[in-house]
């Protein structure tokens, strides 16, 4: 059926309809909206409009793109504008592989290496905080090696040596090493001669059937030094919003660096890399948010361009 309209009056372009909508409302974000205003107008009366331009009704929407014209009852046509306001930041969650940074102890020696130290292992033990029994590798010293500066809670590293001589025709070898680390459980204070640690030489020695003992001194520090390797976690992508006729001008953020002592790129921290080992164990304590992607930026609609950035937990 043919619309009436008086052609003088339909001159300017009468809204025919309007929808609104949340495009990121299931991602958390309640107040962006889009608006599409519908007119209809005489063809002569048609004027595209520009990217940018300020919805009449509301000043924080932005037209971003504009329909084709369709033709309608005699010289009238009908299109479409749509507005968008910026949308406010957000943060999706995707899995990521990162090859974590290899660790190298730099705490002070929390050991006097005079002599090779003894090592107990399954020894029973009564906790001094909940009086319970409890079951850990006990390391003794001669007078003279008294653990320095070793706390509870501590990470402590030990190199073992040992011979392993096992049943059957497999031949016996001498002198391996082995690296542990584990958590300080009990100091004997303030006597100072012994440290109980996690039952870690259980494991080991219940199979091997032979007897190991500390042969370097033990380092004490706040991390776990440890090797790099790949691992999956959960990154955390930000993603912002920026309305600019001119993208270059929008920050980018670039990934985290290592270096060495000699500004050389790395992954291995140390006491002379930037960060140290001491602080990017801070941050993996902390929960820091790290930088793994720099960012990317790509046009959303219009002249609103999106951000987006990755992160994920500083982790060993």
């Amino acid at each position: 059926m043919a619309i009436p309209y008086n052609a003088n009056a339909m001159l300017t372009p009468v809204k025919s309809g309007i929808y609104q909508y949340r495009p990121f409302l299931d991602q958390g974000d309640s107040v962006t909206t889009i608006t599409e205003d519908e007119f209809v107008v005489h063809r002569t009366g048609y004027e595209a409009g520009n990217l940018g331009d300020v919805h009449p009704e509301d000043p924080n929407s932005f037209l971003v793109g504009e329909g084709k014209p369709r033709a309608e009852d005699g010289d009238l046509i009908r299109y479409k504008k749509t507005y968008s306001q910026v949308p406010q930041t957000r943060v999706e969650f995707e899995p990521y592989v990162f090859t974590t940074p290899t660790m190298e102890a730099v705490g002070s020696p929390a050991l006097v290496n005079n002599s090779p130290l003894t090592v107990q292992w399954n020894q029973s033990y009564v906790d001094n905080t909940t009086g319970l029994t409890q079951y850990g590798t006990k390391i003794t010293f001669a007078a003279g090696d008294q653990p320095h500066g070793i706390n509870d809670g501590d990470i402590v590293k030990f190199k073992v040596s040992y011979n392993y001589n096992p049943p059957g025709p497999t031949p016996a070898s001498y002198g391996q090493i082995m690296y542990v680390i584990r958590e300080v459980h009990e100091v004997d204070s303030p006597t100072d001669s012994y440290i109980i640690t996690d039952n870690w030489f259980s494991d080991f020695f219940d199979i091997a059937g032979q007897w190991g003992e500390v042969v370097e001194q033990v380092f004490s520090g706040t991390y776990v030094d440890s090797t790099g390797k790949a691992k999956i976690v959960t990154s955390e992508v930000q993603v912002d919003y920026f309305h600019t006729v001119d993208p270059s001008g929008i920050p980018i953020l670039d990934s985290l660096t290592f270096y060495d002592g000699s500004n050389e790129r790395t992954n291995t921290l140390n006491a002379t890399s930037t960060p140290t080992a001491d602080e990017y164990a801070g941050w993996v304590a902390n929960g820091t948010r790290m930088i793994v992607e720099p960012s990317r930026v790509t046009r959303w609609k219009g002249n609103i361009w999106e951000r987006k950035t990755r992160y994920i937990k500083a982790t060993v």
